[in-house]
C-alpha cells in the first residue's frame, strides 16, 4: 500500500543524537507514512537504537544497512525504498518541528507542487542560541523558480513529489561536500510548481564535529567542482541564458561571499581565496553588473568588491583577530 511520505533518514556515527530526530518524526500528524532509516556503515551504537526504534514502531520505521559511502550515497540508496506520494530527507543529527510534513503536504496539494520548502531554524546548544532563516528568499524576486534558486539550497528543508523525483532521476552526487546544490538548482529549474509554507520549520544542529565545520580541510576546493558542473548542466541543458543573473549570483554568494568567511579561517586560505577570485571573473567577467547584489547587505557588499589579491591579507588579518 503506498504511503503518504517517505522520510528518508542517513545515519553515521551520531547516536547521541537520533532520539531527538526520531522522535520529532514520530511527532508528525500524517495519517500514513514511513521512515527509512539508512545506516551507512556506522560505527557507534547507531544501529542499536535504529533496532529498537523498528521494533517499536514497525510500521513506521524500516532499517537498511550499507557499508559507508557518505551522505549522498546513503540518500541515494533509501530512495528506491520509498513507497511515499512524496520523499523528504532528513539529517539524523538534526529533527524538525511538530506538524511540518503535515502542513507541506497539504501546500503541495492545494498547487499540485513538486517541491514544497520550509524555514531553518539554525541552533547552537551551548551557547543556547538559535536563528530563523527563511526557506524561501524574501526579496521581490521575479518567477518563484528563481526566487527558490535564490534561497538555502539545502535537500532536508524540502519536500518532493515522488513522481517528480524519480522523472528527473534525481541522484546526489557521491564524495563531495555540498552536495545539495547540483541537484536542488537542477530540480527547481525542471518545475515551476514549487511552494513554500512558514508553518514548516527543520531545526539544523550547530556542532563542532560535523564534516563542514573542517575549516583546514582541502575538501573546501570542492565547491568550485560543484559549482563547475552547474554551470556546464545549465549550458547543456540550454537553461544557461534564462538563469544567468541567478547562477552568477551563486558563484558570488558562495565564493566572493561566505565562501571567503570559510576560506579566511582555513590554513590553505591563500590558494582558496587567489583560486576564487580567478575562477569568478573566468566564468562571469561582468559579475560586479549582477542584478541581484542589490541582495546584499552595504557592509557585505563593500566586502566583496574590495576583497582581491592585495586587500585579502588585510581582511584575512580582521577575520581572524
Amino acid at each position: 500500500m503506498e504511503k503518504k511520505l517517505s522520510i528518508i533518514i542517513p545515519v553515521y556515527n551520531v547516536a547521541q543524537y537520533l532520539d531527538d530526530c526520531f522522535q520529532s518524526v514520530l511527532k508528525q500528524k500524517v495519517d500514513s507514512f514511513e521512515v527509512i532509516v539508512v545506516n551507512d556503515g556506522s560505527t557507534d551504537y547507531s544501529q542499536e537504537i535504529i533496532d529498537r526504534y523498528v521494533k517499536d514502531y514497525p510500521n513506521i520505521f524500516r532499517a537498511l544497512q550499507k557499508e559507508n559511502g557518505g551522505l549522498s550515497d546513503a540518500r541515494n540508496f533509501g530512495v528506491p525504498h520509498a513507497t511515499g506520494e512524496y520523499i523528504a530527507f532528513l539529517d539524523s543529527d538534526d529533527y524538525v518541528a511538530e506538524n511540518t510534513y503535515i502542513r507541506m503536504i497539504e501546500k503541495a496539494s492545494e498547487i499540485d507542487a513538486d517541491i514544497v520548502l520550509g524555514d531553518i531554524i539554525y541552533f547552537w546548544e551551548e551557547e543556547e542560541r538559535t536563528l530563523l532563516l527563511s526557506g524561501l528568499n524574501q526579496n521581490k524576486i521575479d518567477g518563484i523558480q528563481k526566487k527558490a534558486m535564490l534561497s538555502p539550497l539545502f535537500a532536508w528543508n524540502k519536500l518532493f513529489k515522488k513522481s517528480f523525483y524519480l522523472e528527473h532521476q534525481f541522484c546526489f552526487p557521491l564524495n563531495t561536500w555540498y552536495e545539495d546544490i547540483e541537484v536542488i538548482l537542477r530540480a527547481f529549474s525542471l518545475t515551476d510548481r514549487i511552494a513554500y509554507t512558514p508553518e514548516g520549520k527543520f531545526y539544523y544542529r550547530q556542532r563542532s564535529g560535523s564534516i563542514m565545520a573542517n575549516k583546514n580541510s582541502e575538501r573546501l576546493f570542492e565547491i568550485f567542482s560543484v559549482l563547475e558542473r552547474v554551470y556546464n548542466d545549465f549550458e547543456t541543458r540550454n537553461e544557461m541564458k534564462e538563469f544567468k543573473s541567478v547562477i552568477e549570483y551563486l558563484f558570488i554568494e558562495h565564493i566572493l561571499l561566505y565562501g571567503q568567511f570559510r576560506f579566511f579561517r582555513s590554513s590553505l586560505w591563500k590558494s582558496l581565496c587567489t583560486h576564487g577570485f580567478s575562477f569568478v571573473q573566468t566564468y562571469f567577467p561582468e559579475w560586479r553588473k549582477n542584478e541581484y547584489m542589490r541582495l546584499i547587505g552595504m557592509k557585505n557588499k563593500v566586502f566583496i568588491l574590495t576583497n582581491n589579491g592585495l586587500t585579502m591579507y588585510f581582511y584575512h588579518f580582521i577575520l581572524n583577530k
